[in-house]
Parts: C-alpha cells; structure tokens; sequence
C-alpha cells in the first residue's frame, strides 16, 4: 500500500512539473507568429495520425537502435563506458516518448486534452534526452565530438521552438 503511495505522489509531483512546463512556455510560444485559424484546425485534425506513424516508426527504430547497441556495447558493457550508459538512457528516455505518443493517439482523436498532453510530455522527455546525448557529447574526448555538438545543439534548439511552437499552436484545439 506505501509503494502505491509513493508511485501516485511520483507521478503527481510529474505532472505537476510538466504543466508548469507547460504554463512557461505558453507565454513564448505565444508571442511567435501564429498560423491562421483554418491550418491550426487541419493541423489538429491529422495529428493524430502522424503520432501514430511517428510512433510505430519510432518503435521500429527503438528495436533497431537498441539491437545495434546492445551488440556494440558487449564488448565494453563491464567497463562503465560513457557511450554504453548515455546510450541506454536515451534510449529509455525515447521509449518512454514514444510510448506516450502512442498512447495519445485516441485521446488526440477525441480531442482530448489528454491528449495534447501526452505529446507535451513526450516532447519534454525527447528534450531531455537529447540534452543527455549533447552534455555526454561535450564530456567526450573524441576530437570530433566538437562539431557534433554545435551541429546537436542548433538542430536541437530547432527542433525545440518548430515543434513547441506547432504543438502550442494546436494546444487549443483539444479540452479536457
């Protein structure tokens, strides 16, 4: 009974911080340019097709890049390797963002909030992830490592203010 407990105050204490994400943000998004109300409509109407396409290819990619880095990692799996670790946390990190894109789909359909929600939270937790991916980047010895992270950082920050931005620009289609 405590560790239920303690997983629904875990879970509280989440969703309380990714709506004050969400109430944040709100303000910057609002202030970029704004699509007319007729694109925010059929953007809202086809979103939830592309969370499921996105999503199944997602998982396709998952089992792909997880298959790929458990076979790399063997050799250096005991040696606490950096790569080996950052690896598996952003994989996990985009399992759990694919997951919820998923589990938007219907939610999405019905115009549900919840919905918009769901994609909310995966686009924090794809944000974190590739934030993970850049910092184990910079902490890298490689001498390459240096154009990639400018290259991670500034496809990231793209990635970031188009997909908040179309995401707060449909945010009002969907109550709860």
């Amino acid at each position: 009974m405590e560790n239920k407990t303690h997983t629904n105050q875990t879970k509280e204490s989440l969703l309380k911080s990714a709506h004050g994400f969400e109430s944040q943000l709100l303000p910057f998004f609002a202030k970029f340019p704004h699509i007319p109300e007729g694109g925010r409509k059929v953007i809202a109407e086809i979103v939830p097709w592309l969370a499921l396409i996105f999503g199944i290819l997602g998982i396709l990619g998952l089992l792909s890049a997880g298959v790929i880095t458990t076979l790399l990692a063997i050799p250096t799996l005991f040696t606490g390797s950096m790569w080996v670790i950052v690896s598996f946390i952003t994989i996990l990190l985009s399992l759990f963002a694919v997951v919820l894109q998923l589990m938007a789909v219907n939610p999405l359909r019905a115009k549900m909030k919840k919905g918009w929600n769901y994609i909310f939270y995966g686009f924090l937790i794809s944000v974190i992830s590739t934030l993970v991916s850049v910092v184990a980047a910079m902490m890298s010895v490689s001498m390459y490592a240096g154009a990639g992270v400018v290259s991670s950082l500034v496809s990231s920050a793209l990635g970031f203010l188009i997909g908040g931005w179309l995401l707060f620009e449909i945010r009002d289609h969907f109550k709860a």
